[in-house]
């Protein structure tokens, strides 16, 4: 949940050079504002972790920044082709293996989520740790079906990315005490949002 210093910037700065900006065409068509969220994942995601993770996101991110009639598109980085054109774009860097599988109960360090800061600009890219949400949800996910944790971790994931894209739309570092932008989620945090994905 930290904002740090760039970190691993020239993947990010590689694929948004493949992607161009729309904004004064939007204009002139009035058509909706779009985001593109570009996903891109050290270790391949399955079809059914990336339809989970696609919704969860799309839930997540409508109207997070107060933006509620922009449209949500969701795209794998190695899908990005150069010349594509968007309004807004965000992307999503997923370290570590996002299989949520059971495991012990142990003690989680450091920030699930993190986005680079540079010339005092803090740039629309998230870094998530999957590796860290899948400790903190492993003891839980011996009581679910394999369906069920792609449903709890890309509801996780899509918290901190949430998290994260607050920050770059507010510029602002600072945290809340509660709600999505308190300093520290626990697993009760990660899990509301799976929660709600379940009841819709």
């Amino acid at each position: 949940m930290r904002v740090r210093l760039p970190y691993r910037l020239w993947m990010p700065a590689l694929l948004m050079a493949s992607v161009m900006t729309a904004g004064a065409a939007q204009e002139q068509t009035m058509e909706p504002a779009r985001l593109t969220v570009v996903v891109r994942a050290e270790q391949t995601l399955p079809a059914g972790a990336w339809a989970a993770l696609t919704d969860a996101l799309a839930h997540s991110l409508e109207g997070a920044d107060g933006r509620p009639g922009e449209r949500i598109e969701l795209m794998r980085a190695e899908d990005v082709r150069p010349g594509m054109e968007v309004d807004r774009t965000v992307l999503v860097m997923l370290h570590g293996n996002c299989t949520l599988w059971p495991g012990p109960r142990v003690n989680v360090s450091g920030a699930l989520g993190s986005v680079p800061r540079l010339h005092g600009r803090i740039e629309p890219f998230i870094h998530v740790e999957c590796g860290r949400i899948v400790q903190m949800l492993a003891p839980r996910a011996l009581a679910l079906r394999p369906a069920e944790r792609e449903t709890v971790m890309a509801a996780a994931v899509a918290r901190v990315v949430e998290h994260e894209w607050v920050h770059i739309t507010t510029q602002s570092a600072a945290h809340s005490e509660h709600g999505v932008m308190q300093g520290q989620f626990t697993v009760l945090d990660l899990l509301e949002d799976s929660e709600r994905a379940q009841n819709r």
